[in-house]
């Protein structure tokens, strides 16, 4: 994944939930992704707004001011 300088949406690289949530999601695993960020803004990698726990595992983040998850959950 990669988000330029001129990104329409700074905030974050992936939303879950963001719609609302209907159905009870027993588990959230984000693994071994790459995520570049060329812009000098600050963005999350991982937005969770379900009430699962996100696990964010073995993710490459690489970029000024990224930071890997807002919101439930870990990221390691």
């Amino acid at each position: 994944l990669q988000k330029g300088p001129m990104a329409e949406n700074h905030s974050t690289a992936i939303v879950i939930g963001a719609e609302g949530v209907t159905q009870r999601t027993r588990e959230l695993r984000i693994e071994n992704n790459r995520f570049t960020k060329d812009g000098d803004y600050p963005t999350y990698f991982v937005t969770n707004f379900t009430a699962t726990d996100a696990i964010l595992r073995g993710n490459t983040l690489t970029g000024r001011q990224i930071r890997p998850l807002r919101g439930d959950g870990s990221a390691r």
